[in-house]
């Protein structure tokens, strides 16, 4: 009775890994940051960089998986040594539309976001976006992210105000589309 279950687990799992797809960004956003609740406190900044996801087929119009990307956030005045940079690490979630706009992949991520300078503050981040597949291997992507998590004032002290980073990325997508 255990082995016909065993290959049932088998066939699922050989179905789960040809239903993957992978890619990997790159991106640059405008944007801002901000204390929680003090709106005089808001500066514009820009950020850079890129990340990487996996995902399965769930459905057949839903695509899962793991993401990480990491950027660095330049505030727009200021001293260059105010940069920080933003390890996120989560969950994506691709959807595919329908015949008509086979280009379009939407999607949305959320999970942990560890930001660091010369601190480490735990965080949080979530977003959404779109890519467009300009051909096979090659999208173009607009997404808007945010990360917060409380900065501390002093050194070793976290009892800073929560602090959120926000942009609209711009950049590209390599790879394949999923569910191509």
């Amino acid at each position: 009775m255990k082995a016909p279950r065993l290959v049932w687990i088998l066939l699922l799992f050989l179905e789960a890994a040809r239903a993957q797809s992978s890619t990997a960004y790159v991106f640059v956003a405008p944007g801002s940051e901000a204390a929680a609740g003090d709106p005089s406190s808001k500066v514009a900044s820009y950020s850079v960089g890129g990340g990487a996801q996996r995902v399965y087929g769930a459905k057949s119009w839903l695509f899962v998986g793991p993401m990480v990307d990491i950027q660095g956030i330049v505030p727009g005045k200021g001293e260059a040594s105010s940069t920080v940079g933003v390890l996120s690490i989560g969950g994506v979630a691709h959807f595919r539309m329908p015949d008509k706009l086979p280009n379009f992949d939407p999607f949305v991520t959320a999970g942990y976001a560890l930001i660091f300078n010369d601190f480490t503050s735990n965080g949080f981040d979530f977003g959404g976006g779109v890519n467009y597949w300009i051909r096979d291997g090659l999208a173009l992507r607009v997404e808007f992210r945010e990360q917060a998590a409380q900065i501390p004032i002093e050194p070793y002290i976290h009892t800073g105000p929560y602090i959120h980073f926000w942009g609209v990325r711009l950049g590209v997508t390599f790879g394949h589309r999923p569910g191509s």
